[in-house]
C-alpha cells in the first residue's frame, strides 16, 4: 500500500508520536530510570507489506494506546521492529521477518507481541506492556512503570 508521507507524519504527531521522536537524551539513563518499561530505541514501524511508516524511540509501556490510535487512523496493522530487525526487511533473498516484530497492532486495536524469547513482553497488573524479567511479586507489580 502506498501512503502519503505527510499524512502519516501528521497522524503520528496527532497520536503523540512525532516522526524521529527521542524519548530521552540518553538511552542508558532512560532505561535505568524505567528498567521494566518496554522500550524500543530507534524503532521502525511498518505496515504488513513492509512499507516503512515511522522511525523513532518508543516506550511500549506508555505508547501502546497511541500506536493503536495511529493504526486505527491509517486503517492498517502496524508492526514495530527493533532497529536491526527492520534493516533486514525487504533484503533480497531474506524472509520478510514479520515474526521479528516486537509488537503488531491492528486497526481495531488488538495487539500481539513476539513469542521469541529475547523479545518477550508481559503485561503488568495495570495491563501495560513491560519487559519480562524474573516473576513479579504481588507487592511490587507495576511499581517500576509510570502510571
Amino acid at each position: 500500500m502506498n501512503y502519503d508521507t505527510r499524512a502519516v507524519n501528521e497522524a503520528a504527531a496527532a497520536a503523540g508520536l512525532p516522526n524521529g521522536r527521542m524519548i530521552g537524551a540518553s538511552k542508558t539513563a532512560y532505561s535505568r530510570r524505567l528498567p521494566r518499561n518496554a522500550t524500543v530505541f530507534n524503532a521502525t514501524i511498518t505496515d504488513e507489506s513492509g512499507a516503512g511508516l515511522w522511525r523513532g524511540d518508543l516506550d511500549l509501556t506508555l505508547d501502546e494506546a497511541a500506536l493503536a490510535a495511529l493504526a486505527r487512523v491509517l486503517g492498517t496493522t502496524l508492526c514495530v521492529f527493533y532497529e536491526n530487525d527492520a534493516r533486514r526487511l525487504g533484503i533480497k533473498g531474506e524472509p520478510a521477518g514479520f515474526a521479528d516484530a516486537v509488537l503488531r497492532i491492528t486497526a481495531s486495536g488488538e495487539s500481539t507481541t513476539s513469542d521469541q524469547p529475547a523479545r518477550r513482553l508481559a503485561r503488568n497488573r495495570a495491563g501495560r506492556l513491560v519487559r519480562r524479567t524474573a516473576p513479579i511479586s504481588s507487592s511490587s507489580a507495576g511499581r517500576e512503570t509510570e502510571e
